[in-house]
């Protein structure tokens, strides 16, 4: 009799932990009525109409036929603007490799490029009146200023 219950407890215990609770798979899609979110949109700065990108693309902008990759956001204190040297002409997607001189996948058209004093391997784009995004080559901003 022992027997008997211990093996019913343990057959029903294999069931329920066997069992699953998901819905189940069906084959048919919902397309009509599916809207598909990508990552990368983003909302509006109303300070500076700038598109707020989320997700992990890259900000690139292309000058003088080279990358140039968004590092971080820095006041006008940090760097001392040398010059401006020019501003992006194009804005490409963002999910797309800018390829063009003067071209981004994240900065607006029209959005102001300028050169340092410490260094000239970096420029600065502006993103608020005394703030600025460093841009750099590939790993070149991590180095020693």
């Amino acid at each position: 009799m022992k027997k008997t219950l211990a093996t019913t407890v343990l057959a029903l215990l294999f069931v329920t932990g066997c069992s699953s609770t998901e819905e189940p798979n069906t084959s048919t899609k919902e397309s009509n009525n599916s809207v598909e979110e990508k990552p990368g949109t983003g909302d509006t700065d109303k300070e500076t109409n700038q598109t707020i990108e989320e997700g992990s693309y890259a900000a690139i902008v292309v000058i003088n036929g080279q990358d140039y990759i968004g590092q971080n956001i820095v006041s006008n204190d940090e760097y001392t603007i040398k010059e401006h040297i020019g501003e992006v002409k194009t804005k490409v997607d963002h999910e797309k490799r800018p390829s063009e001189n003067w071209s981004s996948n994240v900065f607006e058209e029209g959005t102001k490029i300028y050169s340092v004093n410490e260094r000239n391997d970096v420029f600065l784009i502006e993103v608020r009146d005394n703030e600025y995004t460093v841009l750099a080559q590939d790993g070149a901003y991590s180095q020693e200023k």
